[in-house]
């Protein structure tokens, strides 16, 4: 796309949603972060304009494609809380009561993304209390394997449209760059299984894949990874597998250790690029420069309900091992909780190596 110049634009933007479920969220995809979220319950959700360089409305994903309505700052949003039979823990619990937790209880309202502090994930004891969607639910019923295996398959779309005084591009605004046109920026379809790290008597396994088509693979895609349909042929609209990787849990060191392998969302962003993960449906100019992805392998330890630390090596941001830009590149992270679980500080280095000195720290989270 061309950029005819930068001029002054006002963005409605909104989003229709999802062909597999509900998620209880507000609105944003980065990026990484692959959070989790509470067991949604019936609420009111009220959204806000945001007011920088465009005017943003966005309702939250629903169940089933509704029409948005614009005129009222109140949308409903509504679930049905999961009994015993949808979890895909043995160790489910009855009725009312709260799933067994190894760990702090979660800080934060269900109305984010999160009810976690940040952190690395899966966050080490904590359970596993994502709804089981209706498309799961379909293939366990057919295939009752995946449900013995706790595999889960759903995912979401995220539609929006502009309106703009630019012509051609809203650049430098991110992902909201096509003025005034309905686009898809991104269709999703996840398929996981998250290992139990609750329990401490066995290793155990998990892995995510989630691929996604749609115009936000501009902003997702890395050397190496189908790169091409950008950076040789700069497609609009691009197939990227954003995450593509296995865990494996084992109890036995520290309080619990997870080893993460393959493709990953950069582990220090508050950021997000996939839509659940998100507060905002817009994104800082920052994060549009910032990494996205990275592929390699790192190890999460719990020590205590206070320490967490993670380590690793990967190919360097948003490059693939098998690229020809790719340098051995190291990372080190730590994440503190106070006692009273009243705050939190995540932070360390995200990519040191010693290509030109590139060196990249981030200080990703404090919360109080």
């Amino acid at each position: 796309m061309q950029i005819l110049g930068r001029r002054t634009f006002v963005t409605t933007m909104w989003c229709v949603a999802i062909f597999s479920s509900q998620f209880s969220i507000p609105a944003l995809a980065g990026g990484e972060q692959d959070l989790r979220t509470k067991v949604p319950i019936s609420r009111q959700i009220e959204v806000q304009p945001t007011i920088s360089s465009s005017v943003v409305v966005q309702p939250p994903f629903v169940a089933f494609p509704v029409t948005p309505t614009f005129g009222s700052s109140t949308i409903e949003q509504t679930g049905d809380p999961q009994v015993a039979n949808d979890s895909p823990n043995e160790d489910a619990p009855k009725n009312s009561e709260q799933p067994r937790r190894r760990a702090l209880p979660a800080p934060l309202d269900g109305v984010f993304p999160s009810s976690e502090y940040l952190g690395p994930t899966p966050l080490i004891g904590v359970p596993d209390t994502d709804p089981v969607y209706p498309l799961t639910k379909a293939l366990w019923s057919a295939f009752p394997a995946l449900e013995r295996a706790r595999i889960k398959v759903y995912g979401w779309a995220n539609v929006g449209v502009n309106a703009s005084t630019s012509d051609n591009s809203n650049i430098p605004e991110s992902y909201a760059t096509v003025p005034n046109r309905v686009e898809l920026d991104q269709g999703v379809l996840r398929i996981e299984r998250v290992p139990d790290t609750v329990q401490t008597d066995h290793v155990d396994w998990g892995f995510r894949f989630t691929p996604m088509y749609g115009m936000d693979y501009r902003w997702t895609t890395a050397q190496g990874w189908f790169s091409g349909q950008l950076l040789h042929h700069n497609y609009l609209y691009g197939f990227d597998p954003v995450e593509a990787y296995g865990l494996v849990y084992v109890p036995y060191v520290a309080q619990g250790m997870v080893i993460k392998i393959g493709r990953y969302i950069s582990p220090p962003d508050i950021e997000a690029q996939l839509a659940p993960d998100n507060y905002l449906y817009t994104h800082s100019l920052m994060f549009t420069y910032d990494c996205y992805t990275q592929t390699g392998i790192n190890a999460a330890i719990k020590l205590n309900d206070q320490w967490s630390i993670l380590f690793g090596i990967h190919a360097g941001d948003d490059i693939a091992p098998w690229n020809g830009a790719a340098h051995p590149t190291g990372m080190a992270m730590a994440r503190w909780v106070s006692a009273s679980n009243n705050d939190s500080l995540y932070g360390g280095i995200d990519s040191l190596n010693g290509a030109n000195s590139r060196t990249d720290m981030t200080t990703c989270n404090s919360s109080t």
